[in-house]
């Protein structure tokens, strides 16, 4: 892992470290059989959160799955440095035993964290699983589904069927697969207002992958209204559209 700075979103960007060609690793990435580097963490599928509340300075936290060296595995989530270019290790926290969560999309609402994750199966989309907590480094507790035993020590659900086979045929895809995508990011709604009862406050963003090992990967993405009951925060639902615009996609909760 490195990082790398600019005074502009578009760039040009530059490394944090010694030189370009040595840039420093804050999480000191596991390297097997390299002397050269500390044990350190394997840094998978990551994504980085900022905390929104008052008084929190903007605290900013990074979620990632790690696995390989058996000291350091599961999914993780550490704080940020103040400016960003590093991390606290004191803060390192380990929230699942299991490595095999990825795809981490942060969002709060309702005075909790929500924590969106998918399982592990390669490019194959599989279910998505939805966790909150009352701070950025949790415990996070399991919401939704209350019914897959094992899911703290890393129960891994099988990948989804194919288009047309049981399980994921029209008109009832299954919403547990995400509609066969991976999450990417939840992004606020700009057309919310507090108070707004039918528009969704967030949006489900997520990606399609299909290998093809002639041409690359081909990549498509997705976005969906969510929504959170009013009358229960630890329901959350994304609902399919063909089509829509944020300020017209109306929520399932009455």
């Amino acid at each position: 892992v490195a990082v790398a700075v600019s005074s502009s979103p578009t760039g040009p960007f530059h490394f944090v470290g010694k030189n370009a060609s040595s840039p420093t690793d804050p999480f000191h990435t596991l390297d097997p059989g390299n002397p050269n580097l500390p044990a350190g963490f394997q840094y998978a599928d990551a994504t980085l959160f900022v905390d929104p509340r008052p008084g929190e300075s903007r605290k900013t936290y990074v979620y990632w799955r790690t696995r390989v060296n058996a000291e350091h595995t599961g999914f993780r989530a550490m704080q940020l440095t103040d400016d960003c270019l590093g991390v606290l290790p004191s803060s390192d926290t380990q929230l699942f035993q299991t490595p095999n969560r990825e795809a981490p999309a942060v969002f709060f609402a309702r005075e909790r964290f929500y924590l969106w994750t998918s399982g592990t199966m390669g490019w194959a989309p599989t279910t998505m699983h939805l966790y909150t907590a009352d701070e950025p480094l949790g415990a996070f507790n399991r919401s939704g589904f209350t019914a897959s035993k094992g899911w703290r020590v890393g129960w891994q659900p099988p990948p989804i069927p194919n288009p047309g086979d049981a399980g994921n045929r029209q008109p009832a895809q299954p919403g547990i697969w995400a509609f066969g995508s991976q999450s990417t990011y939840i992004l606020a709604n700009p057309q919310y207002r507090a108070g707004s009862k039918h528009l969704a406050p967030f949006i489900y963003m997520a990606d399609r992958w299909t290998p093809d090992d002639r041409n690359g990967s081909f990549g498509t993405y997705v976005w969906l209204p969510l929504f959170i009951d009013p009358a229960n925060a630890s329901r959350v639902r994304v609902v399919w559209h063909a089509a829509w615009r944020l300020d017209n996609a109306t929520s399932p909760f009455s």
